[in-house]
């Protein structure tokens, strides 16, 4: 509960993933108290890894028509 002295100054404090005793003292006080798993982590790593990878397949597309139109109109010159 190291963080204990922190969370006493601020205006509004909120116990995240707080070790046992925090999360008494939090209970005790009133303060929310916030658990994330490891399963959460892993949602939004996998959630970010599908946006990237999407976000390269867009400008793979777009590039790609790019190229042909390019290609396109130095054939029919």
């Amino acid at each position: 509960a190291s963080d204990l002295p922190m969370m006493e100054a601020v205006g509004h404090p909120v116990a995240v993933n707080p070790d046992p005793k925090l999360e008494r003292v939090a209970n005790k006080l009133g303060w929310p108290v916030v658990v994330f798993s490891k399963r959460t982590k892993a949602v939004i790593h996998r959630t970010t890894q599908a946006v990237g990878a999407a976000g390269l397949a867009a400008g793979g597309f777009a590039g790609g028509v790019r190229w042909a139109r390019t290609v396109g109109r130095r054939r029919w010159r």
